[in-house]
């Protein structure tokens, strides 16, 4: 189910480098997760969303066949631009290290005691 998947995936986008499928298998169910590039999300849904349905209908029926339900989810992975920056990001930024927290200065304010609520019917 997957390599069906990840080859109809690969055959619709322009950019099948990003083209990745994750599964996730539970006792009776898959979830297979879709990745692609965000400028070929447009071709991998189709019009009306058609190629998607399409590629459910013949998980459902493969699924099926092997009495499991199977879920696809279609998801735009970041860009490879956008996936390098974040790691520089990373890299370059400092670690910031805890400051100890410090008692909170007076305000002028105290708690004042609680005041039962009477068992009495409210006038409103």
């Amino acid at each position: 189910m997957k390599e069906l998947i990840e080859y109809i995936a690969k055959t619709l986008a322009d950019v099948p480098s990003q083209v990745r499928v994750d599964e996730i298998e539970g006792t009776s169910s898959v979830v297979l997760e879709l990745r692609v590039a965000p400028e070929d999300m447009g071709r991998i849904i189709g019009s009306k969303g058609r190629v998607a349905n399409a590629m459910r209908t013949l998980l459902r029926v493969l699924g099926g066949k092997e009495g499991k339900r199977v879920t696809l989810e279609i998801v735009e992975s970041p860009t490879a631009e956008a996936a390098a920056e974040e790691v520089v990001a990373e890299d370059a930024a400092p670690e910031e290290e805890e400051a100890p927290m410090e008692e909170a200065a007076p305000t002028g304010f105290e708690v004042a005691e609680e005041v039962p609520i009477a068992d009495e019917e409210m006038p409103f």
